[in-house]
């Protein structure tokens, strides 16, 4: 789960063969609307409890549609955003909406969408779902299940923030997720990593500094705070002025993941470096946890 995935992700998965039955959906139900939060371009939505078992024998074929896994149709739309296909990764995911909860894949679905200009719908969806959310709000006070509980919703508007030229506004939610980001739980994406993927992908796309600066800086925090990572360093390699901290960071990285697909995407003469130096030196995080340790901190 450290590995940022490459394109050739859904791929991978479909090498995988997991032993449970095909699920089908009730087509005579469409179009409903459910949840305004996630809804599809042309505001149809269906959501979990429309998805029932394969029936026995089908007798009713007319009236059902297989569903592919969410987690097949989520790493397909991830290769596609990822490979820079971002019509396709629009199309699935848009497909995914009628079927599912994006949760946090939510925010990718409005970046492929802003990219391809067709995320009009997304910003009056989130507003209509904001109710919902405050009665959550107000529900929950301080109960831990509140933690996090508009994570998906502030990165979402950090992205329409940002293609609409709003960036000061897209770091502040930026900012907003982190510091209310939810427990792993049953997501498929580390909270802390995916806001710095975000602003990570929104400079590589609006090549504002406001992005780049926040990612170096979160990301820097992490290779302190959670030291067994490599994707922060690789982060803090690709964003650091500092040549000597480039070197070190991505030597860190390489030590916790020597495949990374991050580090194929750095110049080959720094990772060239960056071997040799763990080479020679061993990894710069592990040092630093042993003067750490002699210091008594």
């Amino acid at each position: 789960m450290d590995r940022h995935p490459g394109p050739e992700l859904a791929a991978t998965m479909a090498r995988f063969r997991f032993d449970r039955p095909p699920r089908y959906v009730r087509s005579d139900r469409w179009p409903r609307s459910t949840v305004p939060g996630y809804v599809q371009e042309d505001g149809r939505s269906l959501g979990w409890d429309e998805l029932i078992p394969t029936p026995p024998g089908l007798p009713d074929k007319k009236r059902h549609e297989p569903v592919e896994p969410r987690y097949e149709k989520m790493a397909r739309a991830m290769s596609a955003l990822l490979g820079d296909d971002f019509e396709a990764a629009f199309n699935i995911f848009n497909e995914a909406a009628r079927l599912y909860y994006l949760d946090e894949y939510l925010p990718y679905y409005a970046f492929s969408a802003s990219i391809v200009g067709r995320a009009g719908h997304l910003r009056a969806a989130l507003e209509a779902r904001e109710p919902a959310l405050e009665d959550t709000r107000r529900q929950e006070g301080k109960k831990s299940s509140q933690h996090g509980f508009r994570f998906d919703e502030d990165l979402t508007y950090a992205v329409l923030a940002a293609f609409e030229g709003h960036h000061d506004e897209s770091v502040r939610y930026l900012q907003q997720a982190m510091d209310n980001r939810p427990y792993l739980d049953y997501r498929t994406v580390f909270p802390y990593y995916q806001v710095v993927d975000l602003a990570d992908l929104l400079f590589d796309h609006t090549q504002n500094p406001a992005y780049r600066n926040y990612a170096l800086d979160m990301a820097r925090r992490h290779t302190v705070i959670l030291p067994m990572y490599s994707w922060a360093y690789f982060v803090v390699a690709k964003y650091s002025e500092s040549e000597a901290e480039q070197i070190e960071s991505i030597a860190s990285g390489l030590k916790l993941d020597p495949l990374s697909y991050r580090a194929t995407q750095l110049p080959k003469s720094q990772v060239d470096k960056a071997r040799l130096h763990l080479q020679e030196n061993g990894a710069p995080y592990l040092r630093r946890v042993k003067e750490n340790a002699e210091l008594g901190t």
